[in-house]
């Protein structure tokens, strides 16, 4: 069954994002992938420790989203842990504008592009941000954030951790490593479908 949820505005899309992913995202960039009015996927990446390794991300995220078949349009959203406040401005803008040129450069619409800090979240596109950000609570308090396909999933360990502990849990070369071993890693999630 398809589940369509409409977002109005950027705060109710970060309020979708954590039913699209199946987990809340913690330093990530994560990027929603849509075929016309519809996602098509999510990717995620880890943040870059470096300031150098941004460019390399930018070029991995565009380069992923070339491959997925009728993808026309892409929102990129960084989830991090620092502030705005100690910054003075969006952490990871850096980023995220160059996630932007690279997908505009392959011919990707670009929606929106945010940031969700510690203390608040905000658009690169959007010129009326505040230097401090918007507050968190309008996407906890998001319409959106209450459908029953958005309920916000429990904030646990990164998904890498998540899937070294079910692997650990498994006998090596018993029925789930031949079924890898065949089908070669996911390059993205196709959760429930939203509309924009």
């Amino acid at each position: 069954m398809t589940t369509i949820i409409r977002a109005g505005a950027a705060h109710d899309f970060l309020a979708i994002v954590p039913a699209l992913t199946g987990y809340a995202p913690v330093r990530s960039l994560v990027c929603v992938a849509f075929h016309g009015n519809r996602s098509a996927g999510v990717l995620r990446f880890d943040l870059p420790r470096r300031a150098r390794d941004r460019e390399t991300l930018a070029s991995v995220v565009v380069g992923t989203v070339c491959r997925m078949p009728g993808v026309d349009a892409i929102v990129p959203v960084v989830y991090t842990e620092a502030a705005f406040a100690r910054r003075g401005a969006m952490p990871e803008r850096a980023l995220l504008e160059l996630v932007v040129a690279r997908a505009e450069a392959a011919g990707f619409l670009v929606r929106d592009a945010l940031c969700v800090a510690a203390d608040g979240w905000g658009s690169v596109l959007d010129p009326e941000t505040p230097a401090q950000g918007h507050p968190l609570d309008l996407i906890a308090s998001s319409p959106a954030a209450s459908t029953a396909a958005c309920r916000r999933p429990r904030r646990s360990r990164r998904p890498r951790d998540a899937a070294r502990a079910r692997s650990r849990s498994r006998r090596p070369g018993g029925p789930h490593a031949r079924r890898v071993r065949r089908r070669g890693p996911a390059r993205c999630v196709r959760p429930a479908q939203t509309a924009a």
